[in-house]
């Protein structure tokens, strides 16, 4: 089976979110940005926002359940990262070969400090639309990660590197 699908995360604003609240939380332009942009040049998209949806870690589960997947893809600000990182050890947990990518402004600030932990594979530091392309086509594809500006990534002895800035 050809993959061609991208899920991307969207978490609440914090874990002691209260979801008697969820309406007054918006979606994600970022993710919308990068869904939109992907869609647009024919890759399957499904975007779960965990701002909305209480049960979004089942709902990730039975996704990626599937054969499909090229990446799960998580905006993470600082007060996310109890949230994204349950996420991201759910993707290893039941489906450790799916690369998992971190952007927003976490991994931007802290791109080494991100990747230290075993269950993120690459961060994208800054804007994200045109990584997020750039590394389905490499999921789907193959190439080198060096070549993509503006991610963070670790190679096969673990050690971080961190591409060029990205020019926008």
């Amino acid at each position: 089976m050809q993959k061609n699908k991208v899920i991307l995360l969207n978490f609440p604003p914090s874990s002691n979110f209260l979801y008697s609240n969820k309406g007054a939380i918006y979606p994600s332009a970022a993710v919308m940005l990068i869904g939109s942009l992907l869609k647009k040049n024919g890759y399957d998209i499904e975007i779960i926002d965990g701002a909305y949806d209480e049960n979004y870690i089942e709902t990730l589960k039975a996704l990626i359940a599937k054969d499909d997947i090229l990446y799960v893809g998580m905006s993470v600000m600082t007060t996310q990262i109890p949230l994204a990182l349950n996420a991201s050890r759910t993707v290893k947990k039941y489906k450790k070969d799916i690369p998992v990518v971190w952007g927003g402004a976490h991994p931007t600030l802290f791109p080494k400090e991100t990747l230290l932990n075993d269950n993120v594979d690459i961060v994208v530091i800054n804007e994200g639309s045109f990584n997020a392309m750039d590394l389905a086509g490499y999921f789907k594809a193959g190439g080198n990660l060096r070549g993509i500006n503006g991610v963070g990534f670790k190679n096969k002895d673990n050690e971080v590197s961190i591409t060029g800035s990205r020019d926008m």
